[in-house]
């Protein structure tokens, strides 16, 4: 039984990470740092700081948006070495 209740909890994890591929998905600050691999204090910082657009949906204090976090991810890629010609 316990079994069966661990892979029901790994199937809901499944199902929720392919609901995530829509570019317009509100995600709490917890489930961004979740999925994004970023710590929360780091979301809510660059929220602050006015690098990353919040919303206020359903009474969620900060709601983030796929896209913002994905652009705001690019905006702080860097590069190494000879620039790519």
């Amino acid at each position: 039984m316990k079994e069966l209740l661990s892979l029901e909890a790994k199937l809901d994890e499944i199902v929720k990470c392919i609901s995530f591929q829509n570019p317009n998905r509100i995600f709490s600050v917890d489930e961004a740092s979740r999925y994004f691999g970023i710590g929360e204090k780091r979301l809510y910082d660059a929220v602050l700081n006015g690098e990353l657009s919040c919303y206020k949906i359903n009474n969620r204090d900060k709601s983030l948006r796929q896209r913002d976090i994905e652009l705001w991810i690019e905006s702080k890629k860097i590069s190494y070495g000879r620039k790519a010609k």
